[in-house]
């Protein structure tokens, strides 16, 4: 029993020296421009939603807490104007807005429309599916129309109130909370796998403060009394790799 103590021992001192060799054998950091994994100056992190700094809670200090915040949908399109939008779930892309869209619709249809000043006369085609398509009870022939958004004043100015409105309003206000959730993505969702035992380890985050660099440890993630997840850092360490 005494033996395999023993051996069990060894094993473990020669594992944590090889790590210790894996250790030493890194490039040490001295500026934050020379590191190649997540890095951040302690500047960008200020005044940023749901990132505070220099709490402290009953485990003691508590020197960067991220909240983990949820996406939040663009704002749904009218019903009337879906044919000419579309929206990215992505704050920065502006809505693509179709200025011509196609169609196959019945011929009487289509010169009622002609009528009405909707359509131009160009812009009504034979259908290219040809009169079998008609469905039944309506032997109509079928025409391919070409709307054009500049004819429909109404949907026009649908569009530029939606773009400009809901949306531009959820777009600012969205623009930042995406910038703190890849924050919180960078810091506690970016696994470095142990060179040895292959496992997950925490992040090698660093932060700039001044001209130097400082590594961030220590850090976990925590479900807070109101229900957030919250992601906290308690250490901060000097330069040097680690």
């Amino acid at each position: 029993m005494g033996t395999d103590d023993e051996t069990r021992k060894r094993l473990v001192d020669l594992v944590q020296y090889v790590e210790n060799m894996v250790r030493l054998g890194e490039k040490a950091v001295f500026a934050l421009h020379e590191y190649r994994q997540v890095a951040y100056h302690e500047a960008r992190l200020k005044g940023r939603i749901g990132i505070h700094h220099d709490q402290s809670d009953e485990v003691g200090p508590i020197w960067l807490s991220i909240d983990r915040l949820k996406r939040i949908a663009p704002p749904t399109i009218p019903e009337s104007i879906q044919p000419w939008v579309t929206v990215a779930a992505d704050p920065v892309t502006e809505p693509l807005v179709e200025t011509v869209r196609t169609k196959t619709i019945p011929k009487e249809k289509a010169d009622q429309l002609l009528e009405d000043g909707v359509l131009e006369e160009e812009d009504i085609l034979p259908a290219m599916k040809g009169d079998s398509q008609v469905s039944e009870g309506d032997q109509s022939p079928f025409r391919d129309v070409i709307y054009r958004l500049r004819n429909s004043p109404d949907a026009q100015g649908a569009v530029r109130e939606y773009v400009e409105g809901p949306w531009r309003v959820w777009a600012e206000e969205e623009k930042p909370r995406r910038e703190t959730i890849k924050i919180y993505d960078d810091f506690f969702w970016t696994p470095a796998i142990c060179p040895i035992h292959g496992r997950r380890e925490s992040p090698r985050t660093r932060l700039g403060h001044g001209d130097g660099a400082l590594a961030a440890r220590r850090w976990s993630r925590h479900r807070s009394s109101s229900g957030r997840t919250v992601g906290r850092i308690r250490d901060r360490y000097s330069v040097g790799s680690f």
